[in-house]
């Protein structure tokens, strides 16, 4: 099964698995299309430029235990970001970053594939990262910019949840949580 094209992203189907998608994309059966100025306009692209008043946004559920706050999503990149919310305990499935990651632990601690993160420490997860649970030590805040999909497996390898920023984007439309001043 292959996924389809959506601006610059791939959208994958649940049930297939992460290797398929890696080989699709190599093998260059990914089409796209460049966003055009109209896309971005229309909201596509949140937050290009501008200040997010993060304290003003709502926490949105995102699985059990977990919650966010979006900061930026574009359809044009696939990146996203955002501040997550792990209660103690909440735990993250096993997964594979189909884009490169970047953490910083704001608060709290979490124990992932490097071992134990801590408030103050940064991790950069590579394209093609994939590993284990991650679980939140105690409440943990944490910033995450994700420059493409995440995909979450079950124990067959099948993509059971991906999360990238159609699904961002599809929730933005329907309940927008913004509260956005342009910087001067």
């Amino acid at each position: 099964m292959r996924g389809r094209s959506t601006s610059n992203m791939t959208t994958l189907h649940v049930g297939q698995t992460c290797k398929e998608f890696s080989v699709a994309r190599y093998h260059g059966q990914r089409h796209t299309r460049r966003a055009d100025l109209e896309d971005v306009m229309s909201g596509l692209t949140m937050m290009m430029d501008g200040l997010v008043h993060t304290a003003d946004l709502e926490w949105k559920p995102l699985g059990p235990g977990t919650a966010y706050r979006l900061l930026r999503v574009s359809a044009e990149s696939g990146v996203w970001s955002a501040i997550l919310k792990m209660d103690k305990g909440a735990v993250f499935a096993p997964h594979k970053h189909l884009g490169p990651a970047e953490i910083f632990i704001l608060s709290g601690s979490t124990q992932d594939r490097h071992g134990t993160t801590r408030a103050g420490d940064y991790e950069f997860e590579p394209l093609g990262a994939e590993h284990p649970a991650t679980t939140a030590l105690e409440e943990s805040i944490i910033h995450f910019t994700a420059h493409g999909p995440i995909a979450f497996h079950d124990e067959k390898g099948r993509i059971a949840m991906l999360l990238d920023a159609e699904f961002f984007l599809k929730t933005q439309e329907q309940a927008p949580q913004y509260s956005i001043k342009k910087a001067a």
